[in-house]
């Protein structure tokens, strides 16, 4: 049964690590991120602190590494015109 307390923080990781990866297209990324981010606030009152805090800063290191990627993405194309 203790196992059960930990499954939320590991998906905070798990996803946390997904969002790095999936920050280079912002479609993925930015879902990823949030998602790292939502388990890893849950996952805080959970008995896996630390890895709950681990996905929590990975997603937040995600979301904006995404919305900078987004922000290029749109300057390049402007600048392109």
């Amino acid at each position: 049964m203790n196992n059960e307390k930990h499954v939320i923080p590991i998906l905070a990781l798990i996803f946390g690590i997904l969002a790095m990866v999936a920050w280079c297209i912002p479609c993925f990324g930015y879902p990823v991120a949030i998602t790292a981010f939502v388990l890893g606030i849950i996952g805080l009152k959970k008995n896996g602190r630390g890895l709950a805090i681990a996905g929590l800063v990975m997603g937040i290191v995600s979301f904006v590494l995404s919305l900078i990627n987004s922000i290029a993405g749109v300057l390049i194309n402007l600048a392109a015109m």
